[in-house]
């Protein structure tokens, strides 16, 4: 199971000593690669003279580049479709409905490009048939999350409050919105 996306849990918090984390960072500190960048109001000869002083004397260690890290930048996707239902009790009943799949990392110029424009699209078919048609919801529109540094990760969703009645009829007109024919790019009508 992937622990990385997951929050502690409290076990695992109360799991952690000091020793631990000082051998965790003291490793950190002397293995792991470093990028410096220098920012503000000054001159560069005398950052370089600061950043050569107290940075060069550290020793030698891989440049920073595309590979770096690689394997911790990849988490691998579980198969199949993923459905995830959970119940709390609440003073008012509400559903929050999430749709979504996997999408484009940002490298991948040409997918990235494609899918902003289908989420232009399909923004304009949930607005006219979920919000003004239906009335199921008020605000609504899809998002695009590329990750910053977890490769092939990146989806498009739209998580919607709504209230508890009227989730499967939501659930129905996404499906039709999102459904359209490979040949001519329509959409069935509603």
């Amino acid at each position: 199971m992937e622990t990385r996306t997951k929050s502690l849990t409290a076990e695992q918090v109360r799991a952690l000593t000091l020793p631990a984390a000082q051998a965790w960072l003291r490793r950190l500190i002397t293995d792991a690669p470093v990028e410096v960048a220098v920012v503000g109001d000054v001159e560069r000869e005398a950052a370089t003279r600061l950043v050569t002083r107290y940075l060069g004397a550290l020793p030698a260690r891989p440049r920073v580049g595309d590979k770096t890290l690689a394997s911790l930048r990849t988490i691998a996707r579980p198969p199949g479709a993923i459905s995830i239902a959970e119940s709390v009790v609440v003073l008012t009943p509400q559903a929050a409905v999430m749709s979504g799949f996997f999408g484009a990392d940002l490298r991948d110029v040409r997918d990235t490009r494609l899918l902003n424009m289908a989420a232009r699209i399909l923004s304009t078919r949930m607005a006219k048939t979920i919000r003004e048609a239906k009335q199921l919801v008020y605000s609504i529109g899809p998002r695009r999350i590329p990750p910053p540094s977890i490769r092939d990760s990146a989806s498009s969703r739209r998580p919607l409050p709504r209230s508890p009645p009227r989730r499967r009829s939501w659930r129905r007109r996404w499906r039709r919105c999102t459904a359209s024919s490979p040949r001519t790019g329509r959409r069935p009508r509603s």
